[in-house]
């Protein structure tokens, strides 16, 4: 049932994604996804993004009403994170993934949900 599930969410993923073609691989299983605060750059302001965790993959879009606008992905088995600093205050939590194929930095910034 739980699979059923995870794949009937992956076609609903894949159908409101503009600017991603290959979302819809065989081994690639969703994790989860939430809004998170999102940098592409460390000078710029954060924004809100919905952010999706695959097995192999963290997908980065923005989110509208109908669509998902892809930002960009990132391949974990080509990524380094780093805990960054608690920016903003105790409950929250930051990080960094670094692309080291594609040589790209993007900030995370999480609130606790407790």
């Amino acid at each position: 049932k739980r699979e059923g599930e995870a794949t009937s969410k992956m076609l609903v993923i894949n159908g409101k994604l503009e600017g991603y073609n290959d979302l819809l691989l065989p081994s690639r299983k969703i994790i989860t996804d939430d809004l998170l605060e999102v940098s592409f750059k460390k000078k710029d302001k954060p924004q809100e993004m919905r952010v999706f965790l695959f097995n192999d993959l963290i997908l980065i879009t923005r989110e509208h009403k109908k669509t998902l606008e892809y930002r960009r992905s990132l391949h974990l088995e080509h990524s380094k994170i780093t805990n960054l600093a608690d920016m903003f205050a105790a409950d929250s939590f930051s990080w960094e993934m670094r692309d080291t194929k594609k040589k790209e930095t993007t900030n995370f910034y999480a609130h606790s949900h407790s």
